[in-house]
């Protein structure tokens, strides 16, 4: 299955690291699609004619670290159980490709569209302190005294733009969280994020309506916690488990 990704992936014309940065959409409507790995080489195969893929370094697969933060009773977690918005998602990510690391706050506000603000880092931390303790005084009501690191996802991303450089897409595999000395990997499981700045069913979601890949809205932070703290509260979140389970009940 590698080989036949990288084999469709080369054949892609490349976008540089440069060129996507006048395609932020750090203000945007975000749309998800989890589907078997199965599915990937088709998905990739109809991409090929409309977009590009971003390439750095000669990469086209990049390795990404993320450490999340929370308070110590999984309050920001609990707010995404309940499914209220005006939620936050705070964290350290790094690029392993080119050890570039930024602190990141995520805001999802009541009209559905996703901002995210973030600033450069001198390298990955589980404290929050200096710049990104101011960052996070300006973006949120929390005090970055009272986060400390719950949780750390890895996982393997391509990324996409359309030939207008007007949606961003991205594609995670190998999903893998870890705490401490607990280690999880969802292998077989693809979840595709498409960038827009309007929601649109152009694109990639009529590329997934014809592959039958229904849109869901799952987030891996929560999918992070429930795996590592077993015994959190997770009833609103089980019918999008259950589909997880048969999306990998059926790869080869």
């Amino acid at each position: 299955m590698e080989n036949l990704i990288r084999e469709i992936t080369d054949r892609y014309r490349p976008v540089s690291l440069e060129e996507m940065e006048s395609v932020k959409l750090m203000d945007r409507v975000e749309t998800k699609f989890v589907f078997s790995i199965d599915k990937l080489p088709r998905l990739l195969s109809l991409m090929e004619t409309d977009y590009r893929i971003m390439e750095t370094a000669g990469n086209r697969l990049h390795a990404y670290d993320t450490v999340y933060f929370d308070t110590p009773g999984l309050n920001l977690y609990r707010v995404h159980h309940q499914g209220k918005l005006n939620r936050y998602k705070i964290r350290f990510r790094r690029y392993c490709d080119s050890d570039l690391c930024f602190f990141e706050v995520k805001f999802k506000n009541n009209k559905g569209r996703t901002i995210k603000k973030r600033i450069k880092h001198a390298g990955f931390s589980r404290v929050i302190e200096g710049k990104a303790e101011k960052l996070m005084k300006d973006c949120t009501p929390f005090d970055p005294a009272s986060m400390v690191p719950v949780m750390e996802t890895r996982y393997n991303r391509m990324t996409f733009v359309n030939r207008d450089m007007t949606e961003r897409i991205t594609i995670d595999t190998g999903l893998t969280f870890c705490k401490d000395d607990q280690k999880v990997t969802i292998g077989g499981l693809c979840i595709a994020e498409v960038k827009q700045q309007r929601s649109s069913l152009a694109g990639i979601p009529c590329l997934m309506h014809r592959l039958e890949i229904r849109q869901m809205s799952v987030s891996k932070f929560c999918l992070g916690i429930i795996h590592m703290y077993p015994g959190i509260r997770k009833n609103n979140l089980k019918p999008k488990l259950l589909r997880i389970q048969k999306i990998l009940k059926n790869v080869s």
